[in-house]
C-alpha cells in the first residue's frame, strides 16, 4: 500500500506498507467489484501474460508483475521483471507465497 500522498507503491519511494493483497483492497477506495472477483482477475490476467511471455522466455520459471487496479476494479498490467524481488513477501505474517515463489524457481 502507498505511503500517505503517493500513489507509487513502491516501499522504499512512498514509506507505504507491505499488506496482504484481500487487506489492501478492503482499505482502498475500489468500489467497482468484489474482493473476491478482484483477485480472481488478478490471477487470471497474471497467468494468461505469463503463458504468453514463456512463448519467448522458455526457460524462465517466475515472472514478476507489477499490477494495479482501478477504482472500478480494472486490472492492469504495469510491468513484467524477469528477475523479481520477492523479498517484501517476506514481510508478510504468511510466509505461504514467500516459500511458493522460491520452490518456483528451483523446480518450475
Amino acid at each position: 500500500m502507498a505511503g500517505k500522498g503517493y500513489i507509487i507503491t513502491n516501499i522504499k519511494r512512498s514509506g507505504g506498507k507491505v499488506l496482504p493483497l484481500s487487506t489492501a483492497i478492503w482499505r482502498s477506495n475500489i468500489r467497482g467489484a468484489s474482493s473476491s472477483a478482484i483477485v480472481s482477475r488478478l490471477q487470471q490476467v497474471a497467468l494468461l501474460a505469463a503463458k504468453r511471455l514463456a512463448r519467448y522466455y522458455t526457460r524462465q520459471r517466475v515472472f514478476g508483475f507489477d499490477m494495479g487496479i482501478d477504482a472500478n476494479g480494472r486490472v492492469w498490467i504495469i510491468e513484467a521483471n524477469l528477475r523479481p524481488d520477492i523479498s517484501l513477501f517476506q514481510k508478510l505474517a504468511d510466509k505461504s507465497m514467500y516459500r511458493t515463489i522460491l520452490a518456483y524457481r528451483r523446480h518450475g
